[in-house]
C-alpha cells in the first residue's frame, strides 16, 4: 500500500513568505530610491561648509605668506590647504594654491637678498 503524502503545511510556507518580506530589497533596474530634497540639500551644505573653512584658511595663509617672508612654512601650508579644499570641490582652493605659490616664490626671492 503506498504511503499517503502529508498535506502541505501552510504555516511553513507563511514563514518563508514572511522572511522574504523582511529581507533587504534588491537593487533591480526598476527599483528607484527617492530622497527628500531637503535632506540632499542639507547634506550637500554640510559637506561644502567644512571644506569652505579649509579653503578660507588656505587663502588667509596665502595672503599672510605674501607679507611674512621670514616664515617659510606659511606658503606651503596654504598650498596644502588649498589642494584639499579644491579636491573636495571648493573654488577657494585654487585661489589658495595660486596665492601660496606666488607667496612661496616671493619668500624664496626675498630670502636670497636678505
Amino acid at each position: 500500500m503506498p504511503k499517503r503524502m502529508a498535506p502541505i503545511d501552510n504555516e511553513k510556507h507563511a514563514d518563508e513568505e514572511f522572511s522574504a518580506e523582511l529581507s533587504a530589497p534588491s537593487l533591480t533596474p526598476d527599483f528607484t530610491y527617492v530622497e527628500d530634497k531637503e535632506d540632499v540639500e542639507s547634506r550637500e551644505n554640510d559637506k561644502t561648509n567644512g571644506w569652505t573653512v579649509i579653503g578660507v584658511t588656505g587663502v588667509i595663509l596665502a595672503i599672510l605668506s605674501l607679507f611674512t617672508f621670514r616664515y617659510y612654512f606659511v606658503a606651503p601650508l596654504s598650498i596644502i590647504f588649498g589642494y584639499f579644499a579644491y579636491r573636495k570641490g571648493d573654488v577657494l582652493g585654487i585661489w589658495a594654491i595660486g596665492l601660496g605659490v606666488v607667496g612661496l616664490f616671493a619668500t624664496l626671492i626675498v630670502s636670497i637678498f636678505l
